[in-house]
């Protein structure tokens, strides 16, 4: 071998020497870095692509304080819902116009609490008052009728909550699975989810479910708190997300183990394969996080200070019930039939995550959103999120569905 073969050898060689010794002795602050990295891939499950969503192709200069969800008509329009100022809206972003569709109050075509809104064919729309236990039926921006407590499909969920509705003229609901005239519910009780007729409010039963759950509650100080302070327990909703679809099909997701079931509009269930969730328990950073967004939305509990919480899950869910609105849901239905999964948080910092779930119930992809924005609702080929500034105010943001 010539000397200049023979250092070419020894320079090709080198990094791989460089690379044994180093996994041999690595440097403590390397290794640091790497089982942060490891955690961090661990704490999102499996490895699957990660999607980023295109620029916005729209950003209104509209400014709302809790936006619950929009609902995209055909002419562009967008009604929507802003939860903490209770307001139904219409806005056109191209003439910037947003105004007012209905108001507060018990009259026909008035509402108690916006709700979401839920696309029931061409550019009619559906909203549950379930405070005031009806129903508004839009026509694009438009109250047309409202159905109270005594028709026959809203007293078919009474005291039950919708889920949402197809194109195929039904609602989908959970409901309790005891008789309706039981003024009790004990909070053990199952609940079904049903399929009910809009027209007749006939009723079928899809699956079973878990029962809603309390959202928390004080604990005095001389049964737990210190030093005079009461402890918070935090009710964390963990069970069942629906997400229903224009052609029929459910989405039903499971939190433990975590997995999707997909029901199609015969009432046939298939649940999917188990997801690796990756992380096992819920760190501090996560119960932080998880209390100052509830903390920002709902006000509860009024505290940020682990010290002063209680009643933590041992494991580290899924997913939760979004600590926003009375009907809020973890999944979403989306444009291409997939079912959109907003992941519990792991830390302050990190990005919003979003599991898109194909109807084999695998994931097939991760949406990831800064901190800041969450998804509030689809159109045709586009997807709608809302950005809230660091005053707390929020806006919209239409993007391209990737």
């Amino acid at each position: 071998m010539t000397e200049t073969r023979a250092w070419r050898v020894r320079l090709l060689a080198a990094p791989f020497v460089f690379l044994g010794m180093f996994l041999a002795h690595p440097h403590p602050l390397a290794s640091e870095l790497f089982r942060s990295l490891r955690a961090q891939t661990q704490s999102l499950g499996p490895t699957v692509p990660v999607r980023l969503l295109p620029p916005p192709v729209s950003s209104p200069s509209w400014q709302f304080t809790l936006v619950g969800s929009v609902r995209e008509l055909s002419d562009g329009r967008l009604l929507i819902g802003d939860e903490k100022e209770n307001r139904l809206l219409v806005g056109d972003a191209q003439s910037g116009r947003l105004e007012d569709v209905s108001r507060t109050g018990g009259g026909p075509g008035e509402f108690s609490q916006v709700g979401r809104l839920w696309s029931i064919g061409h550019d009619s729309t559906l909203m549950a008052d379930r405070m005031a236990h009806r129903w508004l039926l839009l026509y694009r921006a438009r109250v047309i009728a409202t159905l109270v407590s005594d028709e026959p499909s809203v007293a078919a969920v009474r005291g039950g909550l919708l889920q949402g509705a197809d194109h195929r003229g039904h609602v989908i609901a959970n409901v309790y699975s005891r008789p309706s005239s039981l003024s009790v519910i004990a909070p053990d009780d199952s609940m079904i989810l049903v399929r009910v007729h809009r027209g007749s409010g006939v009723r079928d039963t899809v699956s079973r479910t878990s029962p809603e759950f309390s959202t928390g509650s004080v604990v005095p100080a001389s049964t737990g708190g210190q030093r005079g302070r009461s402890v918070y327990r935090i009710g964390i909703d963990v069970r069942e997300q629906v997400a229903v679809f224009a052609d029929g099909w459910i989405a039903i997701v499971h939190p433990r183990p975590y997995r999707a079931e997909w029901c199609d509009p015969t009432g046939s269930c298939l649940k999917g394969p188990i997801q690796n969730t990756g992380q096992r328990q819920m760190t501090d950073d996560a119960k932080i996080a998880y209390l100052l967004e509830t903390n920002t939305a709902t006000g509860w509990p009024p505290t940020t200070r682990l010290a002063e919480t209680s009643g933590w899950p041992e494991d580290y869910p899924a997913f939760v019930v979004p600590p926003r609105r009375l009907d809020a849901s973890a999944a979403l239905p989306s444009p291409d039939g997939s079912v959109i999964v907003e992941r519990l948080g792991v830390s302050r910092n990190a990005p919003r995550r979003y599991d898109i779930v194909n109807r084999q119930g695998i994931v097939s992809a991760a949406l990831e959103l800064p901190a800041s924005q969450r998804l509030v609702g689809f159109g045709r080929e586009a997807v709608y999120v809302a950005m809230t500034d660091e005053s707390g105010i929020q806006r919209l943001r239409k993007h391209p569905w990737p």
